[in-house]
């Protein structure tokens, strides 16, 4: 007959197995998901190009512009629209209304980020998955609403405390 504590490990172990594939399926997953994508990395510093996407984070303000990420999924190149998948780090330099979740156009020259003299500009946006940039933007809002509403509701409470506080 097994042991008493040979039992008790015969217990538990319906419980510990699935516990161990499901830590193991989610650490799989999230290693595939921060894979780098580079399928639109191959239309950097190539000319000139539209995007269409979704804007994934708040846009930062910077003197009359602003910057934000924008998960991509069209680009058109002058021959028409390709499905495409990537992030890109888009600046406007003129004040533009754009929010998190937007669906944009974004029209310019898509290049690669460099290392600046101040700022490694190229390992702060490979630490979120960019590898491409658009400076000096032509936008377009097509649609709002996108992204995620909790999301959504955390940034605009950011905002608006923000603001509340630079009112005081």
């Amino acid at each position: 007959f097994p042991s008493h504590d040979n039992l008790r490990l015969l217990r538990k172990l319906p419980i510990t197995l699935p516990m161990i594939a499901l830590l193991l399926c989610g650490g799989a997953w999230r290693g595939s998901s921060q894979t780098r994508d580079l399928s639109l990395t191959i239309y950097n510093d190539v000319g000139g190009l539209t995007l269409v996407g979704t804007v994934v984070d708040e846009p930062h303000q910077y003197g009359d512009g602003q910057g934000f990420n924008l998960q991509v999924e069209q680009l058109d190149k002058g021959q028409g629209w390709l499905q495409i998948s990537g992030r890109a780090y888009i600046q406007t330099s003129t004040p533009f209304s754009i929010q998190y979740g937007d669906r944009v156009t974004a029209t310019g020259l898509l290049t690669t980020p460099t290392p600046g003299d101040r700022f490694d500009v190229s390992a702060f946006l490979a630490q979120q998955n960019t590898y491409s940039m658009m400076h000096n933007a032509i936008m377009e809002v097509v649609s709002s609403g996108h992204g995620n509403p909790v999301k959504h509701w955390l940034i605009q409470t950011r905002q608006h405390t923000l603001s509340y506080r630079d009112w005081e």
